[in-house]
């Protein structure tokens, strides 16, 4: 992406290995990465994937920084895990494996199936994580962004846990990576959403590709077999919105309600009162 280090202005990167106290575990601090040990090894908790990971959590504090709690904090791990791997398999090419940590031999999650690794692939489907411990679930539902990265670049259909059929139609990692660096730098924010993400990756993918293009539409497929929003391509499946009603009508605003039509989007227009 031509970044200067994860504050894109040289920021001086210090990391500390073997750190005593800190086991099977692996961090970024604000400003340092810091790297355990693994249980009964002296080696050093310093995988690729890992490296990656905690490198793009101080990407994101310097960009969107999102905060590491609940949803925001979801995503947050999310980016870290889809940075972590994309790091892996530009620099190990013949390593292409979803499993995070896959080269250390201890498998911490399963992008490629989040369900293995007790992880949702269904926006608050099995696995999801409604409870208040580790931040509100961010190392658990970070799935549903995991599997949705991972069905951008492969593809895959199935049927998701809503009972939503899915088919996506894979765009590879390097433009997936593109649309998602853009989510992080430009449209995302601290308290983001993953429907906000989903909007932030269709705005990306349009910036970069067009409107019309297949990589705006196999974005929403991939969003759509994770459970949030509809798929991409059209198809005449809209209805006629009815029963639209206006309210809380001021001189500067107005709240308007119309029936759900099946749209992904609407395109509101309106005029100033005159003659």
């Amino acid at each position: 992406f031509n970044r200067n280090s994860v504050d894109n202005n040289g920021y001086a990167l210090t990391s500390y290995v073997n750190q005593t106290g800190t086991t099977d575990n692996a961090y970024w601090d604000g400003s340092s990465m810091h790297y355990g040990t693994r249980s009964g090894s002296t080696n050093g908790v310093t995988a690729i994937d890992v490296t990656g990971h905690e490198l793009t959590h101080g990407v994101t504090q310097n960009t969107c920084g999102l905060n590491y709690s609940y949803e925001p904090g979801a995503m947050n791990e999310s980016l870290s895990d889809i940075m972590g791997k994309s790091v892996q398999f530009w620099a190990k090419p013949s390593d292409v494996n979803w499993l995070l940590s896959n080269d250390m031999n201890w498998i911490i999650r399963d992008m490629s199936n989040p369900n293995a690794q007790g992880q949702p692939d269904t926006y608050k489907g099995t696995y999801w994580y409604s409870g208040s411990g580790d931040y509100g679930g961010v190392h658990t539902n970070s799935g549903v962004g995991n599997f949705m990265f991972y069905l951008l670049v492969n593809g895959g259909s199935g049927t998701n846990d809503n009972g939503d059929a899915y088919s996506v139609s894979g765009i590879g990692l390097s433009e997936a990576d593109q649309i998602i660096y853009r989510t992080q730098t430009v449209y995302l924010t601290s308290t983001s959403k993953y429907a906000d993400w989903r909007t932030a990756c269709i705005n990306a993918a349009t910036d970069l590709y067009g409107s019309s293009s297949n990589e705006v539409t196999q974005v929403q497929n991939a969003w759509h077999a994770v459970g949030i929003g509809a798929a991409g391509g059209g198809g005449g499946t809209c209805t006629i919105p009815s029963g639209l009603s206006t309210s809380a009508l001021t001189a500067t605003s107005a709240t308007l309600s119309w029936s759900n039509t099946g749209a992904v989007s609407y395109n509101l227009q309106w005029k100033a009162t005159s003659s």
